[in-house]
């Protein structure tokens, strides 16, 4: 590789002179700056930011243009992930810093779970993603693999490309693993595990869950510990049904009461088992209160899943109308 402090002055002065082109020159005189000199971020970062007095550097340079990173009120997320793809389009090599920087826009032109989506997702924020992954390859870069396979897979999970979603998961769920992060690793595969749900394949999303919350439970984390239970009995509902009532009732209480009192809008899930529990058991009033509790939390955290929850509580209602014996 070239010694990037051999020209650092002549490095700076090409980025200030194609940065001052008019912009439908830019991304080509960008290109032309060699890659060996802005590639390697150890070796010239530590040239900007640490042993060299230097006041400017490329990310300095490209923040300041707002051509990547604008910084007024009128750009959006998803006016910095169309300039970024198109950098990154015109061959312009970035530090992965900036890299990560991309990803963190991109996620920010995701909803917010568990809240409903706005508008349609960009394909712009596919594109820029599958850049970025096949950049973080290039680089062997485990922080940069992870941080943008943990926008890929929320990407894909909005789009219900499930299958896309798990790759993405394996990916961020081999780093965590090679770091020994236990936490961070269950957690991705709680996710991992929903992926299955969301196609119906109950039996392997249960054996997913199971296997977060063991190590939930290890780690003592008794929230994360509750919520992938919840996922794991209502998984094995789906396959048993009243099989392992008797077992399966008293425990996704007392999970949901875990969850009730930390507040947390997951409780919605537990509430659900409990009412088809009791809808199995011709138990309509307590399916309807249970039903009830999982639509007030819905409205209360604006979830996406209000219209589902309200769809199976008026069920109920009209199930309980037309057989009032069963009152």
């Amino acid at each position: 590789m070239t010694d990037p402090t051999s020209d650092l002055a002549g490095i700076l002065k090409q980025l200030q002179e194609a940065l001052g082109q008019p912009k439908s020159g830019r991304f080509d005189a960008l290109a032309k700056i060699p890659r060996d000199l802005v590639y390697d971020d150890q070796d010239l970062n530590a040239v900007l930011y640490g042993e060299a007095d230097v006041t400017l550097s490329p990310a300095s340079i490209f923040s300041g243009t707002s051509e990547l990173f604008p910084h007024n009120d009128a750009a959006t997320p998803l006016d910095v992930v169309s300039r970024g793809a198109d950098l990154l389009d015109s061959g312009v090599p970035l530090s992965n810093g900036d890299l990560t920087r991309l990803c963190n826009f991109a996620r920010r032109c995701l909803p917010v779970w568990p809240h409903p989506p706005k508008e349609p997702i960009s394909p712009r924020v596919g594109e820029l993603l599958d850049r970025l992954q096949t950049i973080a390859g290039e680089r062997a870069n485990d922080d940069l693999r992870r941080d943008v396979c943990q926008v890929r897979w929320e990407y894909h999970e909005w789009r219900g490309e499930f299958d896309l979603a798990r790759d993405a998961l394996e990916t961020v769920m081999q780093v965590y693993m090679r770091r020994n992060e236990e936490t961070q690793y269950a957690r991705a595969l709680n996710n991992y595990a929903y992926q299955y749900q969301r196609e119906g394949k109950w039996a392997d999303a249960a054996r997913e869950y199971e296997r977060a919350a063991s190590i939930f439970k290890r780690v003592r984390n008794d929230i994360d510990y509750s919520n992938s239970q919840q996922n794991y009995w209502e998984c094995r509902f789906e396959v048993d049904g009243l099989k392992s009532v008797e077992f399966m009732k008293p425990e996704v209480q007392r999970l949901v009461m875990a969850m009730h009192n930390r507040k947390d809008w997951r409780q919605r899930k537990g509430f659900l088992i409990l009412a088809r529990i009791a809808d199995s058991e011709s138990n309509l009033p307590e399916a309807i209160k249970f039903a009830q509790l999982a639509v007030a939390v819905d409205k209360a955290a604006n979830t996406i899943y209000l219209d589902q929850d309200t769809a199976f509580l008026e069920a109920l209602e009209k199930k309980l109308q037309s057989d009032p014996s069963r009152n």
